[in-house]
């Protein structure tokens, strides 16, 4: 993933219900590859300087939905539903490819050494998710300058409803320090684009919360 940093060796299931970090890891490349194959929108082909196409700008100008998810059953923790990691690895894959489609992919990465790193994310859990289930995620720009990215995506049932939502603030950096860089200019270009469509769709209710306890005003 673009923006996962150091998963640790091994998490204990008492805590967290999880296997070990390789499995996580493994986990992850399984479905990234999944929904690859199953994306109703080819990659695009390595070359020197990205550029995304007019036409994949406009498949997302809207809002961007990822392929459908399946919950795996070692996904499921001790309390008998989805553990919180895993909400994670399916929005980040459909973020990956989001990313892909603006430009930011693994080839991007490759061919450009640039890539970026999650700086803050804020997660709400809505709803519990269970093996069987199926799900899809979406990506909406809400807002960036010339190195970071703020985007807010949904994770619901394919029945409708929603479990989760996502917020994160992503930083767009150079892999040869690393260190923090701008945008070159035809990637600020596209995320110009698509946050002038994302626009339209207006800021989600659940947008730019924060964490706190909330007291009455006698407490």
């Amino acid at each position: 993933s673009r923006r996962v940093a150091r998963i640790p060796k091994t998490c204990s299931p008492n805590s967290t219900g999880m296997r070990s970090g390789q499995q996580i890891v493994d986990k992850r490349l399984r479905l990234a590859a999944n929904m690859q194959r199953a994306h109703r929108f080819p990659m695009q082909p390595c070359i020197s300087r990205p550029q995304l196409p007019q036409l994949e700008l406009e498949r997302i100008s809207t809002m961007f939905v990822s392929p459908v998810m399946e919950i795996e059953k070692d996904w499921i923790d001790y309390n008998g539903h989805l553990n919180m990691a895993y909400y994670n690895v399916l929005f980040d894959c459909a973020g990956d490819d989001a990313f892909e489609k603006m430009g930011l992919g693994a080839a991007y990465a490759r061919t450009r050494a640039l890539t970026s790193y999650s700086a803050e994310v804020h997660v709400c859990y809505v709803r519990e998710l269970h093996f069987g289930h199926s799900v899809t995620a979406t990506f909406q720009l809400l807002d960036h300058d010339e190195k970071r990215m703020r985007f807010y995506q949904e994770l619901r049932h394919v029945d409708g409803w929603l479990a989760a939502t996502s917020e994160q603030l992503s930083l767009h950096v150079d892999m040869t320090g690393p260190k923090v860089v701008p945008f070159p200019p035809d990637i600020l270009t596209n995320l110009e684009r698509v946050q002038v469509d994302h626009a339209s769709l207006g800021v989600p209710v659940r947008a730019g919360r924060a964490i706190a306890i909330k007291r009455k005003a006698h407490e």
